[in-house]
């Protein structure tokens, strides 16, 4: 009679715990192993947002126009247009302002009619004969407030009384810069004379 071999306990307790010590060392292996953060990926795709957001805020913040409290005073008889230099650019400063609205409020309204102008090529503070003094008046928007030209409201009463015009609110692009329904400038008190 021939004996079959037969595994004993031991033997077949020692296959599975080689078998362990593989199943182990292979996790082991695999937790050991070096994989890339996920941490740069969201930093690949961070950074590109941040320089959209902070290209944006630049194009959309140019440096402010030069403004003033103090109004100025002036009379006007009804009927009668004066013009009033607002704000101006230095024939020294190198901004250039292409500028494509102009707003401006008064109280009461209805009081006077209000035209944004740019004088090019001269300079005043108040007249009603402004091409005395201006090489060329043409409506502010679409215009360019080069270095030296000014901003200019033409005010003409409607009916006797007391008027406050705003300050300007000037909306233009600079360069690669847009601003928007920026303040600029003086605001107006305005009293208009009975004829």
């Amino acid at each position: 009679m021939v004996e079959t071999p037969h595994d004993s306990p031991d033997d077949t307790a020692l296959d599975a715990a080689v078998e362990t010590s593989a199943e182990v060392d292979d996790d082991a292996s695999a937790a050991l192993q070096v994989r890339p953060s996920r941490q740069w990926h969201i930093l690949w795709l961070l950074a590109p947002a941040a320089a959209v957001i902070a290209g944006a805020w630049f194009a959309t913040h140019p440096t402010p126009l030069n403004v003033s409290a103090d109004p100025i005073s002036v009379k006007t008889p009804v009927g009668v247009p004066i013009y009033v230099q607002v704000f101006s650019t230095f024939p020294s400063e190198t901004r250039e302002l292409h500028i494509s609205d102009v707003q401006v409020v008064s109280e009461p309204e209805g009081g006077v009619a209000i035209a944004p102008l740019v004088c090019h090529g001269g300079s005043f503070s108040v007249t009603t004969a402004p091409l005395a003094f201006c090489q060329d008046l043409v409506p502010a928007p679409g215009a360019l407030l080069a270095p030296g030209d000014q901003l200019v409201l033409q005010i003409t009463g409607q009916i006797p009384g007391s008027v406050v015009v705003g300050r300007p609110q000037v909306s233009y692009r600079e360069n690669v810069q847009w601003g928007t329904a920026q303040p600029a400038g003086h605001p107006l008190r305005v009293s208009v004379l009975a004829r």
